[in-house]
């Protein structure tokens, strides 16, 4: 129940959090050793700028994130 993790349904990327659609996170999420740009529980391509994570700032472009 504690997982966390992008699913795709009809073509659009969601977060999960604890196994329930989290609608209101915004920021990135690793998966398949990525880290993807989320906001608003949905993965939005072409996302361009700086975020932090972890308390890390990552450079993200079409919404991957630089390691």
């Amino acid at each position: 129940w504690g997982i966390k993790t992008l699913v795709q349904y009809y073509g659009t990327w969601y977060y999960v959090n604890n196994s329930t659609l989290d609608w209101n996170y915004t920021g990135l999420v690793e998966y398949n050793s990525k880290l993807f740009y989320i906001q608003k529980g949905k993965l939005i391509w072409g996302y361009n700028g700086n975020v932090t994570y972890n308390g890390k700032t990552y450079t993200v472009k079409n919404s991957i994130a630089s390691k």
